[in-house]
């Protein structure tokens, strides 16, 4: 078994371990990463070399975080918009129904009684319709929060990457 170098994304330090294992970092106990650097080789390096390597390690470990991709980002606003677009054909066609399910109801009772039966079914719809978007605009609303939230993460990411170069 070869040593190899090990690197903790915490404390930024340095150590040797066998490959074969996972290591934790002897100072703060966080998970390292194998670096791919033989033990023997980094004996061989000088100071400069070896922090290089370091901040090399350092954005590398930076970028184990995982990145969103754009496409989940333009799927998440697909069925954002999809979900939308369908809670308001299915509002109008239950406002519809409704309506003429009660005009319906209210004709045979007796005449006179159509347009009351159609206000009682339009007034329901109407009723049923302000839970049924207020429950759309929620789930819309942690959509657009879930897009925020990757955004960010992708920004903030993008930062720290350029920042340590």
């Amino acid at each position: 078994m070869e040593e190899r170098i090990f690197y903790c994304k915490k404390c930024h330090k340095t150590f040797s371990g066998s490959d074969d294992t996972s290591q934790a970092c002897s100072c703060c106990g966080s998970a390292t990463f194998d670096t791919g650097v033989l033990t023997a080789e980094w004996r061989e390096k000088s100071a400069e070399e070896k922090e290089q390597l370091k901040k090399k390690f350092r954005n590398d470990s930076i970028m184990e975080i995982p990145v969103p991709k754009s496409e989940s980002n333009r799927i998440i606003q697909w069925l954002k918009d999809s979900f939308a677009s369908m809670i308001a054909i299915l509002f109008v066609a239950t406002v519809v129904i409704n309506s003429v399910i009660g005009f319906a109801i209210g004709q045979g009772i007796g005449d006179g009684y159509g347009l009351i039966g159609l206000l009682i079914g339009l007034m329901a719809s109407l009723i049923a319709g302000v839970s049924v978007f207020g429950l759309a605009a929620t789930i819309i609303s942690i959509a657009d929060t879930q897009n925020t939230i990757v955004s960010n993460q992708t920004q903030i990411i993008e930062l720290l990457t350029n920042k340590r170069e």
